[in-house]
């Protein structure tokens, strides 16, 4: 079966490209001749994307009194454009994968944008430069794309390995009388497919993405432990959504971990813990 998927999606056609936008957007912002008109002039092309720009810039990142914008101009200067361009991948992504009976679409992508706001933070705590910051975001953002890999090429198969996972972690439930905690997703892909999510999905973005290695990075990387460094931002991000109860969309059995475990394992104190939840908690509100 790992042959056959990554034979798969070598495949022009049979999987998504990136939306024309992004790559045209990605292209101009790395240019440093390029303003913030030149942009804006991209991005109103999109109506939906300039009016959900426009949104997120006065609800979560420009909240201040003393800002509200009208234009794109004006929202893009708030944000920043490293930031619009983070924002156009969140609008964007979920829309390039056509929705099937393996996951949930609405509560994975939830858990999808909840996983690269978090990293942010997390990164931004450890001083991380705005570089970084973007890098931990978008890292956080499609660390699951391999799982919509996975549905897209052989729904029918991952299907049932996901309804056989879950119920045989019911029953290991009910036998041991004990919760679970964080799923080592990884390790059962391999076992039955011959490859997982952060392979085929790191595979994947290398030939047909135009993303940063730093992004690849963060979706390659599955330590079995967490630590306190910036290297492991999505990964504290993931410990995080669990304790707070974000459901992935896979399975409508989750673990659980408790806020003050997730505290220990990642250096992070009970005040920036509570602090960086709440903010989560408003920003995805306005992705709703």
């Amino acid at each position: 079966m790992r042959e056959k998927l990554l034979d798969m999606i070598q495949k022009d056609g049979i999987l998504p490209p990136f939306p024309e936008i992004i790559s045209q957007l990605r292209e101009m912002i790395e240019d440093p001749d390029t303003g913030i008109n030149d942009v804006a002039k991209v991005i109103q092309s999109d109506p939906v994307l300039a009016g959900r720009l426009i949104h997120l810039a006065n609800s979560v990142f420009g909240s201040s009194s003393v800002f509200f914008a009208t234009e794109l101009t004006r929202a893009l200067s708030r944000l920043g454009l490293k930031m619009a361009m983070d924002l156009a991948y969140s609008l964007k992504m979920p829309n390039l994968f056509k929705e099937n009976a393996c996951i949930n679409h609405k509560i994975f992508w939830r858990h999808s944008l909840g996983l690269g706001i978090m990293s942010a933070k997390v990164a931004q705590s450890f001083d991380a430069t705005p570089e970084q910051v973007s890098h931990a975001y978008l890292g956080g953002l499609m660390r699951k794309t391999g799982i919509l890999l996975f549905a897209n090429l052989i729904p029918e198969e991952y299907s049932v390995f996901l309804n056989k996972l879950e119920a045989h972690l019911k029953k290991q439930i009910q036998e041991e009388k004990r919760s679970i905690g964080l799923l080592n997703l990884e390790q059962l892909e391999t076992k039955l497919f011959g490859i997982n999510n952060a392979e085929l999905g790191s595979a994947f973005m290398k030939r047909w993405w135009s993303v940063d290695p730093e992004v690849i990075d963060y979706v390659e990387f599955r330590p079995t432990e967490v630590h306190p460094r910036l290297s492991y931002a999505t990964e504290i991000s993931r410990y995080i959504l669990c304790a707070e109860g974000i459901s992935n969309g896979l399975m409508t059995l989750q673990g659980s971990l408790s806020p003050e475990y997730v505290q220990r394992k990642t250096g992070l104190s009970a005040e920036n813990y509570t602090m960086m939840t709440a903010e989560l908690t408003t920003e995805l509100s306005a992705f709703a």
